[in-house]
């Protein structure tokens, strides 16, 4: 595509301006803020509709006061016109047309401002702004290719994501099986990734290595720890304890069958058992004695349960009759109030006397005497019938009335004897606890009584006597008992002291397990930790080889411009980015000067144009700061020159070409 010609109307600070390269490049000189930016804007805002920055135009097109708000001017329009030629050879004008609105409403007598509207012409026929992207879209290209094509420092000024979308769209990204099928060290890496990518592969392992690395930096001080345990004791022989250990144990089992032999000697055992017997036989008379005298206590109170049951439910009875005393008193109150409503019925029925009219209210003559006879006699049937429904209702209401009072006595008279028989049950139980409480005094009083029973007396002598004669057998014993618990309290204090050296032993055996524990443990983390480094190495021979394939690839696309694609971590890993560069390393956003971003800008144009297929003007501001401008493909190309000039001039450029 080329332009042909770029005419303006009142757009921004221009009042009239026709640029016309007619396909060719063109060189715009002037001094700042004569309108090279203007023109630039104008082109973006027909053909894209955003400024040369992508900014939005509207608010700009018109003068501005000097609060800096664009100022009122009464519907004046505000145009720029583009004549295109189409790669087909076609020429199109394209237009925009953008003015005040000013409405006049009614019953207003002047036109009011009401906004802005913008016209699109496409061969100057008005078209929808649908329509006319829509135009644009088909026939030149889309908007977002228009505005990296057309502008030197579009693309890099895009955010970093955007850019490296592109890139990888233009020149091909690279898989992570092609960088692992490009080096044979790689070919055990996808069956460790296990469908990790790299980034987190690598993220593992390092934590992994970091905590095996603290891990082994504490075993050598645990295994020093242990073998000072071991140098602190004197080791001694195992078997010779546990020999002298098996020999005082047999040693006391022997003493300690003498001891029992002694103590449940015959002598002894025969009397603790007549002893025995003789406490049977007396607990058997103090629980017969007791029987006897506790079975009046358990008559008496087996009777005042008894009692205590039926004053229970006597009292239940007093409370239900109660209740029903209450109810049939207000069944009474209601039926004697409808007794009394219904005398009063009858009393208003009887004084009812006939008042009709003898007048037909029809014709207004006098009624036939049969007539009112007629009506005289009904009056009286009804007269009498309600009577007669008065009298019996109240004769049954009173019927009614009086069967509840019977039941109403009745219970009153329940109700008198139930309070009867309940202060009697409460008196025959005070009378009862008075019993129970003078037979158990009376038993408290004789409790030993069993004792002066000859039985029981005879069985007592018996005892002492025995008790006598034990403890003659035991006296003679008790030397013997002496001298035996003495040994064995002794060879006690051998065991013990050998039990305590084996357990000593064990200890160390202990100690000494565990140094070859924590060894096994630091061979077995070693072997993982340098595991782990092997995967960890072949992981940054792979993050290595994608960093350059990837750029390779993509910078092979470019003449003079480089991409930096990834930023490399300390810990291996690596984050995306996207910045292009010179051949000297030279970063856009840091170090680039003007001029080499310009000559970057237009090599990356150059390739994206290649890519889509589609040479559009591109314009160059900041032109004078570039020694020696890339010339595009066959794109037109617009350099805007700040010179001393006091309005624009239009002349040919001179470039040198390479």
């Amino acid at each position: 595509m080329k332009l042909l010609k770029l005419e303006l109307n009142n757009f921004k600070a221009i009042k009239e301006f026709t640029f016309e390269p007619n396909g060719e490049d063109k060189s715009i000189f002037g001094k700042n803020g004569v309108g090279k930016t203007t023109l630039v804007d104008a082109y973006f805002w027909v053909l894209v509709g955003k400024s040369s920055t992508d900014k939005k135009v509207d608010d700009d097109i018109k003068l501005k006061d000097n609060t800096g708000n664009p100022q009122l001017d009464n519907g004046l329009e505000h145009k720029v016109s583009a004549i295109l030629e189409l790669d087909n050879g076609t020429q199109v004008t394209l237009s925009k047309i953008y003015q005040e609105k000013w409405t006049k409403n009614h019953g207003k007598p002047i036109a009011e401002f009401d906004g802005h509207t913008t016209t699109y012409l496409i061969n100057d026929v008005s078209r929808s702004q649908k329509d006319y992207n829509t135009y644009i879209e088909q026939n030149i290209g889309s908007i977002e290719i228009l505005k990296m094509l057309s502008s030197a420092t579009y693309f890099c000024n895009m955010p970093w994501k955007k850019q490296r979308e592109l890139l990888l769209e233009v020149c091909g990204d690279i898989t992570d099986m092609d960088v692992i099928n490009s080096d044979e060290r790689l070919k055990d890496l996808p069956s460790m990734l296990e469908s990790k990518n790299v980034n987190d592969f690598i993220t593992l392992i390092t934590q992994r290595k970091t905590k095996l690395n603290s891990q082994l930096n504490k075993i050598p001080t645990r295994i020093d720890e242990n073998k000072k345990m071991l140098d602190d004791s004197n080791e001694e022989n195992e078997e010779i304890i546990e020999t002298e250990l098996k020999d005082f144990r047999k040693k006391k089992n022997a003493l300690e069958n003498k001891l029992t032999t002694i103590k449940g000697g015959y002598a002894v055992a025969h009397i603790e058992r007549q002893i025995a017997q003789i406490d049977t036989k007396i607990e058997q008379i103090k629980q017969q004695y007791n029987a006897t005298n506790n079975a009046d206590v358990l008559e008496l109170q087996k009777q005042k349960s008894t009692k205590e049951i039926d004053l229970q439910k006597q009292s239940q009875q007093l409370t239900s009759k109660k209740n029903e005393q209450e109810i049939l008193n207000n069944k009474i109150a209601s039926i004697s109030k409808q007794i009394e409503d219904c005398r009063n019925a009858w009393k208003v029925e009887k004084k009812k006397v006939f008042s009709g009219d003898n007048i037909c209210p029809t014709c207004g003559q006098a009624l036939p005497q049969e007539k009112i006879n007629e009506a005289i006699e009904k009056f009286n049937k009804t007269k009498a019938y309600n009577l007669k429904a008065c009298t019996e209702a109240g004769t049954n209401l009173a019927h009614k009335k009086q069967e509840l009072e019977h039941t109403l006595q009745d219970n009153e008279n329940t109700i008198a004897t139930l309070v009867e028989n309940i202060d009697n049950l409460n008196k025959n139980i005070q009378e009862l606890d008075l019993q129970i409480i003078d037979k158990q005094k009376n038993i408290a009083d004789i409790e030993y009584g069993y004792m002066s029973n000859p039985e029981y007396k005879n069985l007592y002598r018996e005892k002492v006597n025995l008790k006598k004669e034990l403890i003659s057998v035991q006296d003679n014993c008790a030397n013997s008992l002496k001298q035996y618990q003495s040994q064995i309290e002794q060879i006690d204090l051998d065991i013990n002291v050998r039990t305590e050296k084996l357990a000593k032993i064990k200890q160390l055996s202990v100690f000494k397990n565990r140094i070859e524990d924590l060894k096994a443990e630091q061979k077995q983390l070693g072997e993982e930790f340098n595991n782990l480094e092997f995967k960890l190495n072949l992981a940054q021979i792979f993050t290595k080889n994608k960093v350059n394939m990837l750029t390779d690839k993509i910078n092979s696309k470019f003449k003079i411009t480089k991409f930096k694609l990834f930023n490399q971590q300390v810990n291996g890993l690596i984050d995306d980015t996207c910045e292009a560069m010179t051949q000297q390393g030279s970063t856009y956003g840091k170090s680039m000067s003007n001029g080499e971003k310009i000559i970057i800008g237009l090599d990356i144009c150059n390739t994206l144009a290649q890519h889509y297929k589609l040479d559009v003007p591109i314009w160059i501001d900041n032109a004078e700061s570039v020694s020696e401008l890339l010339k595009a493909n066959n794109s037109q190309m617009f350099n805007l020159v700040v010179a001393h000039h006091d309005e624009l001039k239009i002349k040919d450029p001179i470039l040198k070409r390479f």
